[in-house]
């Protein structure tokens, strides 16, 4: 099973107003809890079918954990610029 998390610079309602927002699904693609600092979102992907079971292996889920660290990157981007908290750059 491949897991993958990061911790959002913003509130959790800010992070599931994006994380609700079927549009921005194309700019990401995942939970959340709110810590001391911000909200740690985790992904935790596995096999869903027998099928999926037989690919399923350390090859795939490093495969998996190189998209979902993509995949939280964008929606780590996507939830600090809309809640005013993304490290502005010089």
């Amino acid at each position: 099973m491949a897991t993958t998390e990061t911790v959002v610079d913003a509130t959790v309602a800010d992070t599931f107003r994006v994380l609700s927002t079927a549009h921005l699904y194309p700019e990401w693609v995942v939970g959340a809890n709110a810590t001391a600092r911000g909200t740690r979102v985790v992904m935790d992907e596995g096999p869903g079918d027998l099928a999926s079971r037989l690919v399923f292996n350390p090859l795939a889920d490093l495969l998996l954990r190189g998209r979902n660290v993509e995949a939280l990157r964008r929606l780590k981007r996507i939830v600090e610029t809309r809640a005013g908290t993304a490290p502005t750059r010089a």
